[in-house]
């Protein structure tokens, strides 16, 4: 898990182990940095983009968003996968 406590990360989708593994996958062949992460529910994983920002008013927010959106748009023409990613939010890490 790469975060740091204190930081805010772009949450793409929460989804099963392999579904996630695939969206990471994916996203990183479009060059956007990607981590699953399990979540409370050991069988749900979390799929999050790098970098993180201390604020969410900080330098390369919008740029990492409109980012993940242009993958969106392109995972979810691909085999008729339907989230385009357009729901991805800032959530702030507290670590742990």
């Amino acid at each position: 898990d790469p975060r740091r406590a204190g930081m805010h990360y772009f949450m793409l989708s929460q989804t099963t182990k392999e579904g996630a593994e695939r969206l990471v996958s994916f996203c990183r062949e479009k060059g956007l940095e990607t981590y699953a992460i399990s979540g409370d529910n050991t069988r749900l994983h979390r799929v999050i983009a790098l970098p993180g920002f201390a604020s969410r008013n900080e330098q390369g927010v919008e740029d990492l968003r409109s980012q993940i959106q242009g993958t969106g748009r392109a995972w979810a023409e691909g085999d008729g996968r339907g989230d385009d990613l357009k729901d991805a939010y800032l959530s702030l890490y507290q670590g742990g």
